[in-house]
């Protein structure tokens, strides 16, 4: 579907509104199931991140085409809210690089790719960002804000300063 998509989006723009009109719900499922790991199994695991990945490339299709459409602001944002929920709780449980959530079968792999999807939308389009996050509530967020500090900062670990080491005056002698 993705290469269908980009192979006419510059031909076509009416085409990528049609397909996504009546496949992309589908494709925001696929990516809500198979980032959060709903159905578990071998074949599942295996093709888990192939999935997910595509699933973010149409959406990012999505959003390109509805960027250059000329739509109101209302759709826009309804449309990156709702993408907006179901990355934000594939955060959630897979974490992200340096930053895991501990959940089992969580991959922060994906996670990644959810935090630099937050990353493009906010360079592409800070207002329509920054008007998503208005309707988002706090805890989602918060999610959404830590994921795009970690993919700005590279994902640096943790740091867990040790408690300074008191110096013993007595020892220097002169």
């Amino acid at each position: 579907l993705r290469m269908a998509l980009q192979s006419v989006s510059n031909n076509d723009p009416c085409l990528i509104c049609f397909a996504l009109q009546h496949v992309g719900c589908e494709v925001l499922q696929l990516l809500r199931v198979y980032s959060l790991r709903i159905n578990p199994g071998k074949y599942f695991d295996e093709n888990r991140i192939t999935v997910c990945a595509e699933s973010v490339k149409v959406n990012m299709i999505a959003f390109q085409y509805l960027n250059t459409a000329s739509m109101e602001e209302n759709g826009f944002v309804s449309f990156l809210s709702a993408l907006f929920d179901v990355l934000v709780e594939a955060i959630s449980f897979n974490g992200l690089p340096n930053h895991p959530s501990g959940k089992n079968g969580a991959d922060e792999t994906i996670g990644r790719m959810c935090a630099q999807f937050f990353v493009y939308v906010a360079r592409t389009t800070p207002a329509m960002f920054k008007s998503t996050l208005t309707v988002m509530s706090v805890e989602r967020r918060s999610v959404l804000e830590a994921a795009v500090r970690a993919d700005m900062g590279g994902y640096a670990a943790p740091k867990n300063d040790p408690a300074k080491k008191r110096l013993n005056l007595k020892g220097f002698v002169r």
